[in-house]
């Protein structure tokens, strides 16, 4: 008892004499009963077994068997105590209940329940919800994952239940459709019963109901079921199919409820928050209302406007004056904001530059002191108000700042402006704007949750143009698009860096022995070997036969950093182009479209490209194009021997090359400037601790939008750094726009 007052008294909670316990010979704590004996489940836990309705019928005896035969392994004489029940399982047989019939009945209720079968939870492994429903009631069961036995050579997992739930629908929900009272269950089971356990962690919701997996990630325009999703938006939550045959615990629990429905489980869910904020050590405590009657009210600081002829400066008012302010909760009531005269006055006098002020005789009129000796800055906005702000001294600023930003009831986690035009009013101090702005930035709730609303950081990192023709290529995958009639869902590009030559080709998928091939057969075997081919980081261009083909033909793969598609801008800008066009060319249900993309790919090969000033078809080909609709005419030139032609072609290839080059870099000059623009350019160094962004497949609305902290390792240009997390060992290629800095 000593040990639990030392604690609390050292986190300042106070508690009420009249409605404490001690030295009770049990109590009942988070779902648990604990005595002298130990730790065992609830009875709210196990309700929904103990009570299960005595069998009327065949079926209700089988489905019962059903569900206590999910956890046969762990009851001993399993088989001889169920017995005299297995005769229900027959197709057809008469329903009999003897004693025989009912002392196997209560045998296998107790064993189900016994610490054998029921375990205790565990915080550190997964939790496993099971529901059901029915046109009678819902079912739900509580599960862990068991780690295998050393002796048992099974391969099949082994769950072990923590607790039981079911209840029996009202009037209303029975009129419910089958996918409602499915959500239903659902909603019920986390929000409603074992919301204790499983807050603040991922955990698995098992459903036998298909059209819900996709619950959490699309809409139903079911009004209903949108207001259950909401309230489950708060809890990470991940949805998968269990078939009906093995889902028989939830499914015998909502057929046979043995709970009424609550009051609290209304149709409309009830908004729970819980607050992950440490905010009492500055802002609040705990206290009864009774006591918050005893305490002195706290000070709040008002303001009037002045007037040209004249001006007003109030003194503070207390609480009493204040009327009561009705809440939704109760422990808005209980909140007791620390701020008063005493605790000013006492770091006011620890403080050098205050007590400065106060020394001067006579103090300056820009000040003023109040009963209670504290310095008060007087301030008059351009708008005419006269404010009496208290002075701050330097060791109080800390809790000022997280109370008017941190804290729940006063700050919210705002804005730097608006932080701001919420502290200027209420208090003073010099430089309080550059204190706040670094308090905000250094927020690491903030910078983890916030959008950034300007443009992604880093600037443009022009790749510089090769010397020659196919010398440097880049390669990507376009789709899926739609199926087409041969089967095509999915196209390849490949691109040349210097003359923007495209190859294309329709394929079935985008596997890596599809990007192999087209590679082999309709590249390298009809135009040659690049020096160097940039892809991205997809499992078809990262695969052991993709390597070893480049490998083979000693050609660099150049992979690019993963989520940032501008590495490989040239590729993506082309099929940027390509695919409206190809959309536009394509009938209306677009069945054909690989039968127009050949002549896409001709028509942006034959055309005159802006950054190169030459058709891709005359750089890769030293000659110009003819289109099928142009005019015949006979050719207009002389005749040449073959090493005059062979000369000639060699200086327009020559002369192509450095024109197109040179027009190629002033055109990413130009690109770089519209980019960089505006947009910030910041650099990292090598230890520093920063913030990456989430890339969670799962991530919701409510997930943090950058994750860390991470320490930078290494610098591999401006923008790109490896990272690494020093707790999980994770280690990570980053592009500088998902890199965000903690202050």
């Amino acid at each position: 008892v000593n040990k639990v007052c030392q604690v609390l008294h050292a986190s300042n909670f106070k508690l009420n004499y009249n409605k404490c316990a001690f030295f009770q010979p049990e109590i009942s704590f988070l779902g648990h009963r604990i005595n002298a004996d130990g730790c065992s489940p609830n009875d709210d836990n196990i309700r929904s077994i103990i009570q299960f309705p005595l069998p009327q019928s065949s079926k209700a005896a089988h489905s019962f068997l059903q569900m206590v035969g999910f956890y046969r392994k762990f009851i001993p004489r399993f088989a001889q105590i169920s017995a005299p029940l297995n005769k229900f399982t027959r197709k057809g047989f008469p329903f009999i209940w003897t004693e025989a019939e009912q002392l196997s009945f209560d045998q296998l209720k107790a064993a189900i329940t016994s610490p054998t079968v029921l375990i205790l939870p565990d915080p550190s492994q997964s939790y496993i919800i099971r529901t059901d429903a029915s046109r009678v009631g819902i079912g739900a069961v509580l599960l862990q994952k068991q780690p295998p036995d050393s002796n048992d050579t099974s391969t099949t997992s082994i769950y072990k239940p923590v607790a039981f739930a079911s209840r029996s629908l009202t009037t209303a929900e029975k009129k419910y459709s089958a996918i409602e009272l499915e959500a239903l269950a659902i909603w019920w089971s986390v929000t409603q019963k074992f919301r204790s356990y499983i807050e603040g962690q991922q955990f698995f919701l098992e459903t036998d109901h298909k059209p819900l997996l996709s619950l959490m990630k699309k809409p139903y325009h079911n009004a209903r079921i949108e207001r259950w999703m909401t309230t489950l938006q708060q809890y990470d939550m991940l949805i998968q199919h269990i078939p009906g045959k093995d889902n028989v615990t939830a499914d015998a629990l909502s057929r046979y409820p043995v709970d009424q429905p609550d009051a609290n489980d209304e149709d409309t869910p009830r908004l729970v928050t819980s607050s992950t904020q440490t905010e009492d050590i500055f802002v609040s405590v705990v206290t009864t209302r009774s006591m918050t009657r005893q305490q002195p009210s706290p000070v709040s600081f008002t303001t009037t406007p002045s007037s040209s002829s004249s001006r007003t400066i109030p003194s503070p008012t207390t609480s009493q004056s204040i009327p009561p302010v009705t809440s939704f909760s109760s422990s808005l009531n209980d909140i007791k904001i620390l701020f008063d005269h005493n605790m000013f006055n006492q770091h006011q006098n620890q403080d050098s530059v205050i007590q400065k002020i106060k020394n001067v005789s006579p103090l300056n009129p820009k000040y003023t002191l109040d009963d209670h000796n504290v310095l008060y800055k007087i301030i008059t906005r351009k708008t005419g108000h006269v404010f009496k702000l208290p002075y701050v001294p330097a060791s109080l600023i800390p809790q000022i700042l997280f109370t008017y930003h941190n804290s729940t009831f006063n700050g919210g986690h705002f804005g730097i402006k608006r932080t701001f035009y919420k502290i200027r009013d209420r208090f003073f101090w010099p430089h309080m704007y550059k204190d706040i702005e670094r308090h905000i930035l250094s927020c690491i709730d903030c910078r983890q949750n916030k959008h950034s609303r300007r443009k992604p950081d880093g600037h443009l990192h022009s790749i510089e143009p090769p010397r020659g023709v196919w010398e440097r290529l880049a390669m990507d995958y376009v789709g899926p698009v739609p199926q087409s009639k041969s089967g095509n869902r999915y196209f390849l590009v490949l691109t040349d860096l210097l003359s923007k030559f495209i190859i294309t080709k329709a394929v079935p998928d985008n596997t890596s022995t599809t990007a192999a091939k087209f590679l082999l057969y309709d590249v390298f075997m009809l135009y040659g070997v690049p020096f160097e081919i940039i892809t991205d980081n997809g499992p078809h261009f990262s695969s052991s036969l993709y390597e070893s083909l480049l490998k083979l033909t000693r050609c660099c793969h150049v992979k690019t950093t993963p989520y940032n598609p501008q590495a490989n801008g040239q590729c993506e800008r082309h099929n940027a182009t390509l695919v409206p066009n190809l959309v536009a060319l394509s009938n209306q249900s677009r069945p054909n479209w690989d039968d127009k993309l050949a002549a896409i790919t001709f028509n942006y090969n034959a055309t005159r490209h802006a950054s190169t000033g030459y058709a891709p078809f005359e750089l890769m080909f030293a000659r110009r194009p003819r289109f099928i609709a142009d005019l015949s005419s006979s050719s207009s030139s002389h005749s040449h021997n073959i090493p005059h032609y062979h000369h000639t072609m060699q200086q327009f290839i020559e002369h192509a090359k450095i024109a197109a080059r040179q027009n190629n870099v002033r055109h990413q000059h130009s690109s770089k400037e519209r980019y960089d623009r505006n947009r910030s350019n910041p650099q990292y160094s090598v230890g520093q601790s920063v913030l990456i962004r989430n890339r969670n497949q799962h991530i919701n609305k409510f997930s943090p939008r950058f994750i860390g902290p991470y320490t930078i390792i290494d610098r591999l240009h401006n923008k790109t750094y490896i990272v690494t997390n020093a707790k999980t060992g994770h280690q990570a290629q980053v592009p500088v726009h998902d890199i965000r800095s903690i202050n």
